[in-house]
């Protein structure tokens, strides 16, 4: 009888510990969903790299989960270190570190933050640059990157995910290959989106820091071009593709430069 007793209650204990388990997999799905439910967007990066003078739209590093992208307000917690716009385009205004919150309208409760570091400017200079670089060609040809400054290992990463939303398997094949080992610490990789015409051979050459009439330092990308597009009786369609054209560069240079133009080598 005691026995029987001993089963029944080890049987009476395997079935209530079951009936708990199987309640706790029923609310945990249920107060997972509610949260993500409440969330309407989130940052795809932490931190964001300047140089002093330096724009840049951070409304590009916060992910909209959901069909409407909600109304936001944009916060700096020094005006000093990054000004922000209503649109949420930040300007470099002098070193420091500062903090952006980007605040739903319609729900407060709604917000989230980046850290935005802002790194003064070396001297600037004419040189030529110590770099190494590629030209792809790009599958899409509505590719809408603009010119794009990796300088850290996380950006690299991000980068890598708009690529394969935008189906550019190639070049985001390329990139992984050739500077996924880059040492940001060392240097950053500037990629540059141009039109150029497929019926010519293009080869990256290298890199010279020059000042324009303006007092700006440009970063003169040099590109050789080949190809014989004059030949007789021969009629070339007037057609251009985008094209990546990507430099890895020494921070300390990568700094300097204001913007960035392409000079052809024939």
């Amino acid at each position: 009888m005691n026995r029987w007793k001993k089963e029944v209650g080890k049987t009476g204990k395997k079935q209530l510990k079951l009936l708990l388990f199987v309640c706790l997999l029923l609310i945990v799905p249920f107060s997972v969903s509610a949260k993500a439910k409440e969330k309407k967007f989130a940052m795809n990066q932490n931190s964001i790299l300047l140089y002093e003078g330096e724009k840049e739209d951070v409304s590009n590093v916060f992910e909209k989960i959901g069909e409407k992208q909600p109304q936001m307000i944009w916060k700096t917690q020094d005006k000093n270190v990054v000004t922000i716009s209503s649109k949420g385009k930040i300007t470099a205004k002098k070193a420091g570190k500062t903090k952006i919150t980007v605040v739903s309208r319609k729900n407060p409760k709604q917000k989230a933050t980046i850290k935005v570091i802002v790194k003064k400017r070396p001297a600037k200079r004419e040189m030529v640059c110590r770099t190494d670089g590629a030209i792809f060609i790009c599958k899409n040809n509505s590719l809408q990157v603009k010119k794009k400054t990796i300088r850290t290992k996380k950006e690299f990463k991000k980068f890598q995910t708009v690529l394969k939303k935008k189906q550019e398997k190639g070049l985001r094949k390329m990139l992984k290959k050739q500077y996924a080992g880059t040492n940001f610490k060392k240097k950053s990789i500037v990629l540059v989106p141009r039109l150029f015409s497929p019926y010519m051979n293009y080869k990256y050459k290298g890199m010279v820091t020059k000042f324009d009439a303006k007092g700006k330092l440009v970063g003169e990308i040099q590109i050789e071009r080949s190809g014989d597009m004059e030949e007789p009786g021969v009629s070339y369609p007037a057609i251009v593709k985008s094209y990546a054209v990507v430099v890895r560069v020494p921070k300390a240079q990568e700094a300097m430069i204001d913007y960035y133009q392409i000079a052809f080598q024939d």
